[in-house]
């Protein structure tokens, strides 16, 4: 399937509010929905579907609609794909996984079932590295130092290259995706050492 563009959907709220309305071809209603940057997250309850899709009926699914903006045209548009399909994207919110287990080891939905089981695995983790003032990092192959966060906009801080002293502001998920790294590789050094000895 391809993308839809309405040219009359100026908006990206018209968009979402006019994908919600689930006005296709099958019966339901939306049990829950998100959206995530351009992705619009629905978990869908399926009513009486008679025919070769019978076997929606009564149960539950997770729907992904790609949201995008024509410049051209300008005007915004949408790829649908359920999760049976295995959407690329993995920041479906965590509990609609829950929320709609009818279809979950049907086609490719285990498989892309734990890949956003592992996605908010990996958020949570990086989310927890701690970030400090006078931390080193490695970045681009340059050593930074850590010097405080950025005042005049949340999720960044300010850094300082060593060697010529250039400071730059950095977002936090970069520093701690840096951190992260290095510790990891303390990890893997430290455990290679171990089964050396």
């Amino acid at each position: 399937m391809g993308w839809y563009f309405d040219y009359n959907i100026r908006t990206k709220a018209d968009l979402v509010s006019g994908l919600l309305k689930c006005e296709d071809e099958l019966p339901g209603e939306n049990i829950a929905h998100r959206v995530i940057g351009n992705n619009l997250w629905i978990v869908r309850q399926f009513g009486s579907i008679e025919g070769d899709r019978a076997h929606y009926s009564g149960k539950r699914m997770i729907q992904l609609s790609l949201l995008g903006y024509d410049r051209r045209e300008k005007c915004w548009g949408h790829k649908d794909m359920i999760e049976t399909c295995g959407p690329g994207e993995s920041n479906c919110p965590l509990a609609f996984l829950d929320l709609a287990t009818d279809f979950a080891e049907e086609g490719w939905s285990k498989d892309w079932r734990a890949r956003v089981r592992a996605y908010h695995a990996r958020k949570k983790a990086l989310a927890s590295v701690e970030i400090a003032p006078s931390q080193r990092i490695t970045l681009g192959g340059s050593v930074y130092t850590l010097l405080h966060p950025y005042s005049r906009a949340k999720g960044f801080w300010v850094i300082r290259r060593e060697g010529d002293n250039a400071t730059f502001k950095v977002r936090v998920g970069q520093i701690r995706r840096a951190l992260q790294a290095a510790s990891q590789a303390i990890r893997r050094a430290l455990q290679a050492a171990s089964q050396a000895a």
